[in-house]
């Protein structure tokens, strides 16, 4: 055992199934990878900045978020702020995204609506008030005068030389929020505004005044379960005229995806050939800044599992986190000083590896609580692939790859979890290995990279 430690300690890998002989509960997973059975394509992973910019607008912080060796975000959320203050930006939002494009070319920016503006020439909330406890809908269903809002934003920040690649109308239409929000119907009937209203303005003033490829990304909703309609996604889309809709987004609170895939499975069967953007949710093994051993074990893994779920049973492109840096609205990925919390590792663990245009393929585990998904990157050659393994258990495994369709030339595996040993605990956090075999202790995320 104690030679275990050294290894594990001083960055080497176990190799070979017989060092495992003494470790209780020690199982040997089966991981099939087949580079020939392919799945969606890859938009990419990240978060948002929103009510964070005054941090995040910092070259050091910048570079912690964006550059390919630290986090490696390629998706990036931030809100449309137009007239909420003044008839500008005043946020910082339009450095942080010049500053993203110039890191991150083949990235994605999703501009979102928390609430249409009550202040500068005006006024489209029913309440009269951004905010509240009663969050209201449009003033009088003025739909053209969101839709005319929603274009002066766009030329203001076309006068920046800024556009975003996807506009989200509404934040959580589904959702009575006491914070910052503008709630819309599904369906035409009722004393709130209708979402298929307030789109089609939104679309009809973007293709008449210089914006006709404009993506529109719906519905946004803050979870995907609803028993009655059978999906609350579905209860919107199905609602709307689809042609105006190049993207589907969506939250999961409450949805409980690590357990229950139900939902994410019928986004799949529902919208097969669909654009699916998981855009808010940090994961069901919810976060704060401090917790460390087991507790911050379980909440990386778990977090890793929600996104394998969602990328593997959802089909979707992208996953974003809520706020990428700490601020008022709750706990990043980094702090307003740029160290690393447990949240930036669940994500890290795709993002760091996983790039826009990378083509998930087909990966499964023949173990009981042991997860698999693949990815493979196509603009390098030989093909690059990236396997990540999720160990939910008790036991030490030895994941064998078993590969079809590519040829192991090196192999680099990337460990987070956590490791206790009599009153010592270990704590890997990305730890980096060489190896030809990839080891997992219980509780853990495995990032492997294949170079063929």
């Amino acid at each position: 055992m104690h030679k275990l430690i050294k290894w594990l300690t001083s960055g080497r890998l176990l190799a070979g199934a017989c060092l495992l002989a003494g470790l209780q509960g020690a199982t040997a997973s089966n991981i099939s990878v087949n580079a020939g059975t392919r799945a969606q394509t890859i938009t990419g992973f990240g978060g948002a900045v929103v009510w964070a910019e005054g941090t995040v607008n910092n070259a050091t912080i910048e570079n912690d978020l964006f550059a390919a060796t630290n986090l490696n975000v390629s998706f990036l959320r931030v809100r449309n702020w137009y007239a909420i203050y003044w008839d500008g930006d005043n946020t910082g939002t339009i450095p942080i995204e010049k500053s993203f494009r110039t890191y991150q070319p083949k990235g994605s920016v999703l501009m979102t609506s928390w609430s249409p503006p009550c202040t500068n020439g005006y006024d489209l909330k029913s309440n009269h008030s951004t905010s509240g406890s009663n969050n209201g809908t449009l003033l009088s269903n003025d739909y053209s005068g969101f839709g005319s809002w929603w274009l002066d934003c766009l030329n203001y920040y076309k006068g920046q030389g800024l556009t975003p690649d996807y506009v989200s109308m509404q934040n959580e239409p589904d959702y009575e929020a006491s914070w910052d929000g503008c709630q819309f119907a599904p369906t035409n009937s009722g004393p709130l505004a209708y979402y298929d209203a307030g789109l089609n303005a939104v679309w009809n003033k973007f293709q008449a005044h210089g914006f006709p490829n404009q993506k529109l990304m719906a519905p946004e909703t803050g979870h995907i379960s609803n028993s009655v309609s059978g999906g609350e996604v579905e209860h919107y889309i199905d609602n709307l005229d689809q042609a105006h809709v190049s993207a589907i987004g969506f939250h999961l609170y409450g949805d409980n995806v690590s357990v229950n895939t139900t939902y994410l499975t019928k986004l799949q069967t529902d919208f097969p050939g669909w654009l699916k953007l998981e855009t808010e949710y940090d994961g069901d093994g919810y976060f704060t800044t401090n917790d460390t051993g087991a507790a911050a074990a379980n909440q990386i893994v778990t977090n890793a599992l929600t996104m394998n779920n969602v990328l593997t049973c959802a089909n979707a492109n992208a996953y974003l986190v809520w706020q990428l840096v700490d601020c008022g609205a709750g706990p990043g990925c980094l702090s307003s000083t740029g160290s690393p919390h447990n949240k930036y590792y669940s994500l890290a663990h795709y993002s760091k590896f996983i790039n826009p245009g990378d083509i998930r393929i087909a990966a499964s585990s023949d173990t009981p609580g042991i997860y698999s998904s693949a990815y493979l990157d196509t603009s390098v050659s030989p093909n690059r692939v990236v396997i990540v393994v999720i160990n939910t258990t008790a036991n030490w495994d030895t994941a064998n790859l078993q590969l079809t369709g590519i040829t192991e030339n090196t192999l680099d595996s990337y460990v987070s979890g956590y490791w206790p040993s009599g009153s010592t605990y270990y704590n890997f956090r990305l730890q980096h290995y060489t190896s030809p075999a990839v080891l997992t202790c219980p509780m853990s995320v495995v990032t492997i990279v294949i170079n063929q």
